[in-house]
């Protein structure tokens, strides 16, 4: 189903982006994770309980950017469905 003629519906052309930023919000959370890892078996003192915290935060941002991209490519297959596309045809105009 397409909303502006032949090719691909906006629906699809937005879908990649929100699960590449979806992704690459979670490979650094992931990374930052380890990383937090490291830092609480080190000898603890104020400079790595800050360090600790503003990490731990940014975990919280990244996860949340993530929960948001994801939520966005729902909402559009969700959009889509209820427009009455079907999963045969976006698989078939998927790139």
């Amino acid at each position: 189903m397409s909303d502006d003629g032949p090719g691909p519906s906006s629906t699809q052309k937005s879908m990649p982006v929100h699960t590449w930023r979806a992704s690459k919000y979670y490979s650094a959370s992931e990374g930052i994770k380890e990383m937090l890892v490291i830092e609480r078996h080190q000898h603890q003192d104020d400079s790595r309980t800050q360090r600790i915290a503003a990490l731990e935060f940014v975990v919280k941002l990244l996860d949340k950017l993530c929960e948001n991209e994801l939520l966005a490519v729902k909402n559009e297959l969700d959009t889509y469905f209820a427009q009455g596309g079907t999963l045969s045809d976006f698989v078939k105009m998927s790139p």
